[in-house]
Order: C-alpha cells, then structure tokens, then sequence
C-alpha cells in the first residue's frame, strides 16, 4: 500500500498466508477464474489480519455447487495486428496468446463438490538494444556474441488449482485445495540500449501448495476453523 514495500503487506488467500517474504509480492498464483471474492483493507483493519504494516488483501477462491459450471477464454495479440506510430521505425517482435478455463460441479449432491482451473500466458516481446556496430564486432570476435536491434525474449506462467469441499452435516464442512504454478521472465534483470543481452538476466519460479481446513458452527455464538497448510517455493 501507500509509503509501505511490497513485503510489508499481507496476502492472504482462503484466510491462509500466500507471501513471498524474499521479493515482496504473491508466493503462488491464481488464475481470476479461480477467485470467488476479495477483500483490500488498507487501515484500521481487525486483529484477525495483522502480520502486516501496509494492507492486507483477503482472497477467498470458487468451489463446486449443485450445478455444473465451466467457463474458458483466450486472448492474442501479434506484432502482425498492431499499428506503428510515427517514432516506431521497425515492426518490433511481439506475441501474446493467453487461455485459461474453470469448471465445477457436484461429486455427490448437496454433500461433496470440487472445483478445478488452469491458465496459461505465453508472450514474446523484445528489446532494442543500440550498441555501437563496431564495438559489437569486437565483443563478437573475442567470443562474446553481441545481437543488436530488437532483440527478443520471452515471459511465461502457468497455474492450476483443485478445490475439494465436503459437508459433513449443514454446521460442519471441510475443504481441500491444491495449487501450483510456475514462471519464467527472460527480462528479470532488463536489458537493451548499451546493455547488451548477455548482460541482462531471466528468472524461472514455481511453487506449489496445499491446504486443508475444517470449519464448525456451534449454535448461534460460536465458530471454530481449524486451518493447514503446506508450500514450497523455488526462485532461481
């Protein structure tokens, strides 16, 4: 939030932590198919979301009903369908093909439901990196393969996402969710301009997770939710 870092936020999903304590930010993905609702509180939010001194986002994922509900899309561009304008002096590799899709239903009527999604983005795009011509030889020549002009990279990211829920009885329910995703981004470390692409850096991520929660209502007073959760992130 305002004035704080990335890391000084809290995010939370299905009330359970989905930090990246390291960089700041989300430790695993979810596709905004698998998002049922959100909650952004940036102040004077309850005891119950602390661990934070920016905000905190609350994210609660989809499950199964009665009825069986899918859902897909996609999304394409291409350097093909894009217009220049005037200061655009070549036609710059570019490419992005997003698709992704949901579905959930009953395993047993009014009992037992599972909800599932997947997604995935794939996207070339380039940078134009300006070193001299000459220069570029030299490096060339000893061993060091200088590419200049628009020279492409590439950015990546998949995830999925299974959620089981069971009633026991109507004041008894637990849930079961499982999510993985992972990422690669060959501009981590940007290059382009006098940086030559040997000198820029990519970043490859994955992480996985599963969680487990049970929820009773006692009477009109009393709820207890006893949650558990399991992740592993790799950040190479």
């Amino acid at each position: 939030m305002l004035g704080q870092r990335s890391v000084s936020n809290n995010l939370l999903v299905d009330g359970l932590d989905n930090n990246d304590r390291t960089v700041g930010g989300a430790s695993g993905a979810f596709s905004q198919e698998a998002i049922r609702e959100f909650q952004v509180l940036t102040g004077s939010y309850p005891a119950e979301f602390g661990n934070a001194t920016g905000g905190v986002i609350n994210i609660v994922t989809r499950s199964g009903t009665n009825t069986v509900v899918g859902s897909a899309f996609t999304y394409y561009r291409d350097d093909a369908l894009n217009a220049r304008n005037y200061f655009e002096r070549t036609n710059a590799p570019f490419s992005q093909w997003q698709f992704g899709g949901a579905v959930g239903g009953p395993l047993r009527r009014g009992r037992t439901f599972l909800f599932s999604s997947a997604e995935r983005r794939a996207a070339t795009a380039s940078n134009f990196v300006t070193i001299d011509s000459a220069a570029a030889a030299v490096l060339t020549s000893a061993g060091f393969a200088v590419e200049r002009g628009d020279v492409p990279f590439d950015d990546r990211a998949n995830q999925a996402m299974a959620r089981l829920d069971h009633y026991w009885k109507p004041e008894s329910s637990f849930n079961l969710r499982w999510q993985w995703s992972n990422a690669f981004n060959g501009n981590y470390a940007p290059f382009g301009g006098l940086v030559a692409r040997s000198a820029g850096g990519y970043a490859t991520r994955a992480d996985w997770g599963v969680a487990a929660s049970q929820t009773n209502v006692f009477g009109q007073r009393w709820v207890n939710e006893a949650r558990l959760q399991v992740t592993r992130q790799r950040h190479t």
